[in-house]
C-alpha cells in the first residue's frame, strides 16, 4: 500500500543555542514537522530562501547551484522532494527527478534536498509515517536492537 504524502511548508529556520537550528515546517493537515541540522546547512537553506543567492547572481555557484547545474547538463529535472524516513534519530529523504521521461530517484539528506527544492521552486512532502508516527510505522525515537537501517 503506498503511503499518503503531505505537502510542507517552510515557516523557518531557527538558530538554536549551540550548533544546531531546526527547520520547522507546517503540512497541509496543520502538523508541524521540525528537523535539527547543522548551522552550515541551515545557512545553505537561508540563502536558498533569498534570490539574491540564486545561480546567476553570484561569481561562483555555490554547492546547491554547481549540483543543478551538474544535473542540468544531463539532462535530469528535479520534480520533488519527498521526507520518507525516520530512523534512530535521523530523518531521511528523497530526491525524485526525471531526465528524459525516465524517472529515478535518490537518497539524500533532508537538508540538502530542501536547500535544492527551495533552489527550483519544487514542493517538498512528507510521508504519513514520518508526520503522524504509530507504534507500527516505527515511532520517532524508538530504537529496537533488530532494527535495520532504511533502503533507499
Amino acid at each position: 500500500m503506498e503511503s499518503r504524502e503531505f505537502r510542507l511548508d517552510l515557516e523557518r529556520v531557527a538558530e538554536d543555542q549551540g550548533n544546531m537550528e531546526t527547520l520547522v515546517f507546517r503540512a497541509a493537515d496543520g502538523e508541524r514537522l521540525t528537523i535539527a541540522i547543522g548551522p552550515c546547512e541551515g545557512l545553505a537553506i537561508r540563502l536558498s530562501r533569498d534570490p539574491r543567492f540564486h545561480r546567476g547572481n553570484q561569481a561562483r555557484p555555490m554547492t546547491h547551484d554547481l549540483l543543478s547545474i551538474l544535473l542540468e547538463r544531463f539532462g535530469a529535472k528535479l520534480q520533488r522532494v519527498v521526507i520518507d524516513d525516520f530512523w534512530r534519530g535521523t530523518y531521511y529523504a528523497r530526491l525524485e527527478f526525471d531526465a528524459g521521461g525516465q524517472p529515478f530517484s535518490i537518497d539524500a539528506r533532508p537538508s540538502d534536498a530542501i536547500a535544492l527544492a527551495l533552489r527550483h521552486n519544487i514542493t517538498v512532502f512528507a510521508t504519513d509515517e514520518v508526520l503522524h508516527p504509530s507504534a507500527d510505522t516505527n515511532p520517532p525515537g524508538r530504537i529496537a536492537a533488530d532494527d535495520a537501517p532504511p533502503s533507499h
